[in-house]
C-alpha cells in the first residue's frame, strides 16, 4: 500500500541536503538554458535573446509583484542597482553572441572565473587587501583560463575571450550583490533588477529586429523561465548553507551542460578544457573559502 505524501515530511530532509538539491536544481538549469540559448542563436541575435530572456524572466515574477506590491521595488540604492542592471545586461549580450562560435563546455567553464573578476575587482575598487593567498590563487585561475583558450586568434579563441568578457560582468554583478544585500532582499534585487535590464533591452532589440518563430518563442519562455529559476535556486540554497558549502556543487553545470549539449550539437569538452575548468575551479573556491573564513 502506498505511503501518502506529506509536506510536513520535507521538514525531516537535513538542511545540508535542501542546500545541496537546491545547486543542483540551479546548475542544471544554468546548462539547460546555456544550450537553450545556443539553439536561439541559430536564428536570432544576441539582442533579440536578450529581450526574450529578460521579458519572460520578468513574467514568471509576476505572481511575485502582485503580492508583494511596491515594497519589491522600494529601494535606498537605486545607483547600485542601475549599476548591478548594467554590469548583467553587458554579461548577457557578451555570453549570447559569443555561444554559436564555440564550444558551449568551453564557455561555462571560463564562467568560472567570474569569482576571479570579483575578487580582483574588491581588491583594485574597494582597496580590499590582496594578500598572498589571494593573489596565488588568482594567478593560477587565470593560469587556467590560458589552459582553455589557448590563444590562436581564431574565431572561437576571439569568442572566449568575450566570454570572459561576460564573465567580468557576472562577477562586478557579484560585487553589487554583496553590498545590495545589505539592506535588499533577494526577491527585491532579482525584480529591480529585470525591471531596469527589459526597457534597455526592448531598445537595443529594436536596433535589429527579428520576429521570432513560434518554436523560437516557446525555446525562449523555457529558457527565461529556466533562467529565472536559477537564480532563485542560487538564492534559497545560500540562504541554507555557506558558500563554501555550496560552491562544489556548482561545477556539475560543467558536466551538465556537456551532457545536453553532446546530443543537440555533437560537442564534448576536451582534455584541456576539463583540466583548465578545475584549475578555475579550485582557484575560485580558495578564495571563496578565504572570504568566509
Amino acid at each position: 500500500m502506498p505511503i501518502p505524501f506529506r509536506a510536513s515530511s520535507l521538514r525531516t530532509i537535513p538542511t545540508p541536503v535542501i542546500a545541496a538539491l537546491c545547486m543542483l536544481a540551479m546548475a542544471l538549469c544554468y546548462a539547460t538554458t546555456a544550450n537553450l540559448a545556443r539553439i536561439m542563436g541559430d536564428e536570432l541575435n544576441a539582442l533579440m535573446i536578450t529581450f526574450l530572456r529578460n521579458g519572460f524572466g520578468l513574467l514568471l515574477l509576476a505572481p511575485l509583484l502582485l503580492r508583494s506590491g511596491t515594497r519589491a521595488l522600494r529601494t535606498t540604492r537605486p545607483g547600485l542597482h542601475l549599476v548591478r542592471s548594467a554590469c548583467n545586461l553587458g554579461s548577457m549580450l557578451a555570453w549570447f553572441w559569443a555561444l554559436p562560435h564555440i564550444v558551449l563546455a568551453d564557455g561555462v567553464a571560463l564562467m568560472f572565473t567570474g569569482p576571479l573578476f570579483a575578487a580582483l575587482g574588491a581588491v583594485l575598487l574597494f582597496g580590499e587587501r590582496l594578500g598572498r593567498r589571494r593573489a596565488l590563487a588568482l594567478a593560477v585561475g587565470f593560469a587556467g583560463v590560458l589552459v582553455i583558450i589557448r590563444p590562436d586568434f581564431s574565431t572561437a579563441s576571439l569568442a572566449l575571450l568575450v566570454i570572459l568578457l561576460s564573465a567580468a560582468g557576472w562577477g562586478a554583478m557579484g560585487l553589487c550583490n554583496k553590498r545590495l544585500t545589505a539592506t535588499d532582499t533577494t526577491e527585491q534585487i532579482v525584480v529591480i533588477n529585470l525591471l531596469m535590464v527589459l526597457p534597455a533591452s526592448v531598445l537595443l532589440a529594436l536596433f535589429d529586429w527579428q520576429w521570432p518563430s513560434s518554436t523560437m518563442l516557446a525555446i525562449a519562455a523555457l529558457h527565461g523561465s529556466l533562467g529565472t529559476l536559477a537564480h532563485i535556486f542560487l538564492a534559497r540554497a545560500l540562504a541554507l548553507a555557506d558558500t563554501s558549502f555550496c560552491m562544489p556543487f556548482d561545477f556539475t553545470r560543467l558536466p551538465f551542460a556537456a551532457a545536453i549539449a553532446y546530443p543537440l550539437f555533437g560537442q564534448l569538452p576536451d582534455l584541456w578544457t576539463v583540466l583548465g575548468a578545475l584549475v578555475i575551479f579550485v582557484a575560485a573556491f580558495a578564495i571563496a573559502t578565504r572570504e568566509r573564513a
